[in-house]
């Protein structure tokens, strides 16, 4: 185990862990490490997603989890709605970091939080609290794209991962440089909250909407297809099904 250690952040890096969201809720529980904190891993042998979904989890790829107190987001007056546009919105960034800067353009974001390329699956995240304590779980496909079910319990969109689109010629340090700028960005933004809080809640929105393609149809999970049109305010999309014409707001993850 290796850790870097700033004024903001202690990051941790480990090697396969069966995974970092429950590593970290150890660490935490047990009172190992206090919040701010982030877990590291090489590979992890029971990673999962949303709603419990498997996620595919080999060597050469991001495995995170951000441990930051809660009470800053609660009492500030942002909703917890926006923290998962905010992540999506970090990785994203993160991601350009490894990339040339003409295809910057390629990395889109998907609501609430996925990051795309080509409208391929490069990043997922995963959100928990323990205790007084949020989970932030990132995974980015770095080295390797899964192949991913297109039926069952872990259907998916078609992943793909950076490699394709970029030389990295030391995975480890592109991993691990991606890790820390999340995990710093992360606990810096949550360090403006109480200052700052109703223009950065209109800067989420503003920031992650402009990396959104609108008017592109997207399929439910649960079967259909629809047309996202807006972010709102407190995070939530403004949707219109393609066979009704019928406007929705959705709340939580339910696109593929």
């Amino acid at each position: 185990m290796s850790s870097l250690t700033s004024s903001a952040m202690n990051l941790q890096w480990e090697g396969t862990v069966e995974s970092t969201q429950d590593t970290a809720r150890l660490a935490f529980s047990s009172k190992r490490l206090s919040p701010p904190f982030a877990i590291g891993a090489s590979s992890q042998s029971s990673g999962r997603g949303t709603s419990q979904r498997q996620w595919f989890s080999p060597d050469g790829n991001l495995y995170l989890t951000v441990c930051l107190p809660s009470a800053p987001l609660f009492k500030s007056g942002v909703p917890i709605t926006l923290l998962p546009l905010k992540v999506g919105c970090v990785t994203a960034s993160a991601i350009k970091t490894l990339l040339p800067p003409e295809l910057g353009s390629v990395v889109k974001l998907k609501w609430p939080n996925d990051v795309l390329m080509d409208r391929k699956k490069v990043s997922g995240v995963l959100i928990e609290m323990e205790g007084d304590c949020l989970l932030i779980g990132v995974g980015v496909n770095v080295k390797t794209a899964p192949t991913i079910p297109d039926s069952g319990d872990n259907l998916g969109r078609e992943s793909t991962c950076v490699g394709s689109y970029a030389a990295l010629p030391d995975i480890n340090s592109a991993v691990r440089g991606i890790g820390e700028e999340i995990a710093t960005k992360l606990g810096e933004w949550f360090s403006q909250l109480s200052t700052s809080s109703p223009e950065l809640a209109g800067c989420v929105v503003s920031e992650f909407s402009s990396q959104v393609e609108f008017g592109v149809r997207i399929r439910m999970r649960e079967g259909g297809w629809v047309i996202p049109l807006r972010i709102e305010a407190d995070g939530q999309l403004l949707v219109r099904v393609e066979t009704t014409g019928e406007e929705r707001l959705l709340c939580s993850d339910y696109m593929l």
